[in-house]
């Protein structure tokens, strides 16, 4: 028998937190380096791990093939309405990517700002400062915070959100509408924002909480 789940995500709650150490908390990582050269430690110089642990050193795609199987769509300009070109399957794609679209003969790149599932279709829209890359709302599961007791029964929330960690938090408001639907309205805008990504919220650098974007 085979279950299929979106995501697996788990959160520290406060008495958890509580009975944990966090040594290096509050050293910057070239301290880290420079301590780990110190004492003659083998991992002083390796590279930062910005891939997906779990499958080793297996490019991305090429894993998602071996997982899934492909299936042949049409990209769209969502700009001209135009068939530009074909993809191998929506599920290897991201909103926001530029590279493996393989079309040409546009004046500028172009990026993937949407997916229907549906239908297998790739939306695409020329230049990086095109405005359908960018959303200053979006909706999102029901959080979770790390302290419930604070959060518990508030329908608004200011705090600030985050999306990707290189990116910066912004100032946002978390509401919960009468159908207990949660949205993340946002004083910037944020780029390719898509869906099963975690939204983290913080007062200031404190982590209050997280959710996955719908």
């Amino acid at each position: 028998m085979t279950i299929k789940i979106s995501h697996i995500s788990f959160v520290l709650y406060q008495f958890q937190l509580s009975h944990s150490l966090f040594p290096l908390g509050d050293i910057t990582k070239p301290e880290v380096r420079k301590i780990a050269h110190e004492n003659s430690l083998n991992v002083a110089d390796k590279k930062d791990s910005q891939g997906i642990c779990f499958i080793g050193k297996i490019d991305v795609r090429e894993f998602l093939k071996s997982q899934i199987q492909t299936k042949e769509g049409d990209i769209i300009n969502e700009d001209s309405g135009k068939v530009v070109g074909k993809h191998q399957g929506v599920y290897f794609y991201t909103i926001g990517q530029r590279e493996g679209l393989h079309v040409g003969g546009t004046k500028e790149p172009l990026f993937i700002s949407g997916k229907d599932f549906e239908k297998n279709i790739l939306y695409v829209v020329e230049g990086t400062d095109n405005p359908k890359l960018y959303r200053t709302s979006f909706e999102i599961e029901t959080p979770t915070f790390t302290n419930t007791k604070e959060f518990m029964g508030k329908d608004v929330i200011e705090t600030s959100v985050q999306i990707r960690y290189r990116s910066k938090a912004v100032k946002c408001t978390l509401s919960k509408s009468s159908d207990n639907t949660w949205v993340v309205n946002t004083t910037d805008k944020f780029k390719a924002v898509a869906s099963s990504q975690i939204a983290v919220f913080y007062n200031d650098s404190e982590v209050i909480g997280y959710s996955i974007i719908k």
